[in-house]
């Protein structure tokens, strides 16, 4: 497995963690389990145990979870922690837990067609994309049943999209305890290159992040991305620019932050998008003890214009001023803390591969481009050796 690695003062390698396989990280489970959907809250597990509630002890969120305001939402949790900080925002969670059971069911609310999950075994999972729940009736609880052949400890995760959690149900004799997260807390701040569109599957809860964190190891991740906004632009009022909604980011203290974005700023001047990014930089960094690397200005077409190369260029010299190692997403350079350029991989949307990556509105990418930029954020930051 490869390692991440930083030389020392004297020039020696040193070695500091091991970290996954990117060619391997994101393969499907071994484990293929028969899985079945309920209308109701009840479980169909013979003498299953009492319900563990979403806010009992087994379960590690990465999200800010609560409980909504009207039953069934009283009973059901979703997320909080991304502005506007109401009840389903954002709409994508993820938690695990420990269980040796054979058999486990979780409670959720079908809310639409958009209500979409994912299972993890032993961190490997068992669906590539989010896939149905396979509820019909909008509004109503249903319990989802795994059966995984065997009674094992496993390691079980589950991340959500427009799905309200209601817990879990396992057998009289089976177990389940808390686990921890592997990996620091990580978080993205950043637009819909990040927060999803209509050209990928399960808006951010299937974009390149949670790769990412997969190929880094990490599952304490934390999405707090919205379309739309900027250093400046906030989505046409439908929300706040990144100053405007630090607190999605300074209030969980993550150990890493990414922040990407610049795209939806590029009709402003560089003086006034240097300013907004530099007054950003400064609030994070006096609110956070985090290692912060910044993404340049995205670019989905094959010559770039100009107003993207001159903003991911005022981007990168703030972050060289803050010491924020940068990735550019238009020339492919990468720098560290110092400023040095580290390596060019050259442009990552070319002639060569748009039709692939990039969707049918010519911005946002599809589930390849994403796998695609998971795969090339993954190697920039594995080289800046602070994973």
């Amino acid at each position: 497995m490869p390692v991440n690695s930083v030389n020392g003062q004297d020039g020696n390698l040193i070695l500091t963690r091991t970290l996954p396989d990117l060619a391997t990280t994101d393969t499907v489970s071994v484990t293929v389990p028969t899985v079945s959907t309920t209308l109701g809250a009840t479980s169909t597990i013979a003498s299953a145990q009492a319900l563990f509630a979403p806010n009992t002890g087994p379960f590690n969120y990465s999200a800010g979870m609560a409980f909504g305001a009207s039953f069934p939402d009283t009973v059901l949790y979703q997320p909080t922690s991304r502005y506007d900080y109401t009840w389903g925002s954002p709409p994508w969670w993820s938690l695990v837990f420990g269980t040796d059971a054979q058999v486990f069911e979780f409670v959720y609310k079908y809310i639409s067609s958009a209500s979409l999950y994912r299972v993890s075994i032993d961190n490997r999972k068992v669906s590539d994309l989010m896939i149905a729940t396979g509820g019909s009736s909008a509004g109503s609880r249903y319990t989802l049943k795994f059966d995984l052949g065997t009674a094992a400890p496993r390691k079980i995760r589950i991340d959500g999209y427009t799905l309200p959690f209601g817990g879990v149900f396992v057998g009289p004799n089976d177990s389940v305890w808390r686990v921890p997260f592997t990996g620091k807390r990580i978080m993205i701040a950043g637009d819909s290159l990040s927060a999803g569109s209509a050209q990928n599957t399960a808006s951010g809860g299937g974009t390149w992040f949670h790769r990412f964190c997969r190929a880094l190891g990490y599952e304490d991740t934390w999405n707090t991305a919205i379309g739309g906004t900027g250093y400046i632009a906030d989505n046409s009022g439908a929300s706040v620019s990144l100053i405007n909604r630090s607190s999605d980011v300074t209030t969980y203290a993550p150990d890493r932050l990414i922040v990407w974005a610049g795209y939806n700023d590029t009709a402003s001047s560089q003086t006034a998008i240097d300013a907004a990014v530099r007054a950003y930089f400064k609030r994070i960094d006096s609110s956070l003890n985090s290692y912060i690397v910044v993404v340049g200005c995205w670019n989905p077409i094959a010559t770039p214009a100009a107003s993207v190369i001159a903003t991911d260029e005022t981007i990168r010299l703030a972050a060289a001023d803050m010491k924020y190692p940068f990735i550019s997403p238009v020339t492919g350079k990468i720098y560290d803390s110092n400023g040095v350029q580290l390596a060019n991989g050259g442009q990552w949307i070319t002639a060569a591969n748009i039709t692939r990556f990039i969707g049918a509105d010519a911005v946002h990418p599809t589930d390849a481009g994403h796998t695609y930029l998971a795969r090339r954020l993954a190697e920039a930051y594995q080289l800046l050796g602070n994973v």
